[in-house]
Formats: structure tokens, sequence, C-alpha cells
């Protein structure tokens, strides 16, 4: 039993390796000059025998193209790779850089970057990302399966229409923040290791749904009422979940109404001490990561944000 178990688990890996990712690096100096530096990964849009495998990466992004960028580009393995750099002040204007595409190459999310000094020695990073495209059709009215899920679990006295739609929109976007970042995007255990996803996005939806149900409800709900109905209403939208992204992980299988799942990363690393972030610190090479997938946006615009203090340490 166990070989077919690990035999579906590789495929899988290899399925989601194969999606389109790009890292964005940010490397700022005392000066106040930073270093732009843009790395896309793309499935090679042909093999060997040059049948085409996948999209190709115009379909995917949109890249830099203007002479203060050196661009780059070599294919490995089964890859393409794309790399552009250019150097600026804090004081210029960087147009959007950061360009995902949808369906027909319309622009799916664009970004703003913006680096300040507000007093002496102390600079503030922040990089917005923009949804423009269509929301995807799951964003637009809450699940049916979640209102049911809030029906069966509420009170009936508490299971009102305004009430569902309250709760679930509120469980609903966490949920998805949780399986697409920023933040440890779930979506890959999710698939791999759905206990751990449970319990992760349990954790992190439980303090948000209890303060939302202690907001509306007051003591109407007890400690265990309430966790019985976050636990209710999390794993009915985790086992409705699997199988959609199961498919959207497949680059290679067409699909009208979406684009293939694409991960995204941003770092910065700042001079000084790094005193206020909402995103990951590594304290061994001083820079602070955002990770998720272009979905995340989805939902509402993603602000990364970082502020360091040169004369600190």
């Amino acid at each position: 039993m166990r070989r077919p178990r690990i035999a579906a688990a590789i495929a899988l890996l290899s399925t989601l390796a194969g999606c389109a990712r790009m890292i964005a690096t940010t490397e700022l100096r005392v000066d106040g000059t930073f270093t732009r530096r843009l790395e896309f990964h793309v499935p090679a849009s042909d093999n060997a025998q040059g049948v085409n495998i996948g999209p190709k990466s115009d379909d995917i992004f949109g890249f830099p193209v203007s002479p203060a960028w050196t661009v780059t580009k070599v294919k490995k393995d089964q890859e393409l790779i794309i790399k552009a750099e250019r150097t600026l002040k804090a004081a210029d204007v960087l147009p959007s850089d950061v360009l995902l595409k949808g369906p027909k190459g319309v622009a799916l999310i664009i970004n703003t970057l913006s680096i300040r000094q507000t007093a002496p020695g102390r600079w503030v990073y922040t990089e917005t990302l923009h949804w423009k495209g269509e929301k995807p059709a799951e964003l637009k009215k809450v699940p049916a399966e979640l209102v049911t899920s809030f029906k069966q679990a509420l009170p009936a006295e508490l299971a009102t229409d305004a009430n569902i739609q309250a709760l679930g929109e509120v469980a609903f976007r966490e949920f998805w923040r949780a399986l697409f970042g920023p933040g440890d995007p779930l979506l890959s255990q999710l698939l791999l290791h759905p206990d751990l996803a449970e319990r992760k996005v349990l954790r992190r939806l439980g303090t948000i749904m209890n303060a939302a149900l202690v907001e509306k409800f007051g003591d109407k709900l007890t400690q265990d009422q309430r966790g019985a109905i976050v636990k209710r209403v999390v794993l009915k939208a985790m086992d409705d979940t699997k199988t959609s992204t199961k498919d959207k992980a497949n680059p290679q299988k067409s699909q009208d109404d979406s684009s293939p799942l694409t991960a995204l990363t941003f770092v910065v690393k700042l001079p000084g001490k790094v005193t206020a972030t909402n995103g990951e610190r590594d304290d061994i090479t001083g820079e602070v990561y955002w990770a998720l997938y272009a979905e995340a946006v989805a939902i509402g615009d993603v602000t990364l944000t970082a502020t360091c203090e040169t004369g600190k340490q």
C-alpha cells in the first residue's frame, strides 16, 4: 500500500513544481540606492522533441524591457529562467515591474514599490500588489457550501441570513489567505499533508472566527460551541477545496476561466536593524521575505512592508 501512495505524492509534487514562479528581491544600501532583481521560472514551452508541453513564458508574465534593465535568459532542464536587474535611487519612481497575466494575456496583477526615508537613518520599504483582472468566480459570493455549514452549525435562532452572510465573508477571506498567503501559504500542505494543514488552518482561523462570533453573539454561544462551529466550517471548506486545487496546480491543463498556479516570493534586504515588518525575518541572511500564490491578491490588495534603522544593530 505504501508504494502507490508515495508514487502519487511524487507525481503531485512534480505537478506543483512545474508551476510558474517569480522571486523579486530588493536590496537597499545606506546611501539610498537600491537594486531590484527579478527572477522568473516558467515551464519550458517545448521539450527536446519540440512538443508543446505548457504555456509560453509571455502568456504568464510581462517582463521588463526598458534599457535600464539587464536581462538574461537560460533554459535549464524543463525550465526557462529569465533574470532582470536594475539599480535605482530611492527617490526614483519605479513603474510596475511585476506583471502577471491572466487568460488571453490580460493583466492580472501589477505592483507599486516605494522606498522612503522617513527620518534620518530610517527607511521604509512598501510594496503593494493589486489585482486588475476578473475576480475568480468563487470570490463573487460566499460559497453555498460555506453557507450550508454555518446553517447547520449555528443554533437555529442565530442562523439568520444576515448573520450567515457576515460570518461567511470573514471565514472565507481568512481561509483564502491561509491557502494562498502571504504567511506560509498552506495550499501544497492541503494536498500533500491534509492533517497538518487542517491543524494550521484551524489555529489561524480559530482566533479570528472566535472573535467574530463573540462580537456578533456575545455570551449566546459557549467557548465549546464556538470551537465546534469553527472546526465544522473549516473542515468542510478544506474538503471542497482539494479537488479544485489539484486541477489548478496543473499548468498543462487548459482552463478557460483561470491561469496556471503561480508562486510569488518577495525578498527585501535593508541596511541596519529591521524594526517593524509584516513579513518573515531571516536572521541568518538579514532578509525579510513574503511567500504567496498569485490568487492571494484576488481577495484584496496585498501590502508588504518593512522598516529599518541604520543606526541600530
